[in-house]
């Protein structure tokens, strides 16, 4: 049953990984964080929590900034965007 838990967060991190907005991105491996610090927690795996901990932090500053940005029109939009995306 606790597997479960980890192959919850595997595939929402998978479908995290799809988003074509980087807020979704982020929200949803923020999720996926959470899910994979649970499975650590039960498993007794403190790598795995510390991680997933550590990669949620990151998804949250980035959230925060992302949030206190000025609008340009299009929602999550970074800098660092490849230039094979239309603009």
């Amino acid at each position: 049953m606790i597997d479960l838990l980890g192959f919850a967060a595997l595939g929402l991190a998978l479908v995290a990984m799809t988003s074509r907005r980087m807020k979704t991105l982020r929200w949803l491996h923020l999720a996926s964080c959470g899910l994979y610090a649970s499975y650590g927690v039960l498993v007794a795996a403190p790598p795995v929590a510390v991680g997933a901990v550590l990669f949620g932090a990151i998804h949250v500053y980035h959230l925060r900034r992302l949030h206190s940005a000025p609008k340009q029109g299009q929602e999550g939009r970074t800098r660092w965007t490849s230039s094979a995306t239309p603009r």
